[in-house]
């Protein structure tokens, strides 16, 4: 499966592979999230579906994003928070780790 096949353009073997590998476990991981995305087409800076909507300096965000279309805004969202979510669960694994912090959870 080619990195940068999209759903839309997939085989139903190639969605199955891509169901399989990415989808079908416990929990997304980093590397998953990153996949759906790609076949998402929403990376930056080379997304046909989304163009930064501001000039500042700064990382871009999910607020400075303009949408060619409804779906990406909604997918982008989503994965902005599940990746959010991953950051503070891979934090309070190192804090349970280090047996401190656990009691702000």
């Amino acid at each position: 499966m080619g990195k940068n096949l999209t759903l839309e353009g997939m085989s139903e073997d190639e969605f199955h592979e891509f169901k399989r590998q990415h989808l079908d476990r416990g929990a997304i991981s980093q590397e998953s999230l990153l996949a759906i995305r790609i076949a998402l087409e929403l990376t930056l800076p080379r997304s046909p579906k989304f163009k930064v909507g501001c000039d500042e300096m700064h990382g871009h965000s999910y607020n400075c994003l303009d949408f060619s279309d409804r779906n990406s805004a909604v997918y982008e969202r989503l994965a902005s928070e599940i990746k959010r979510y991953q950051k503070l669960l891979e934090k309070l694994g190192e804090e349970i780790d280090k047996g401190i912090g656990v009691e702000k959870y």
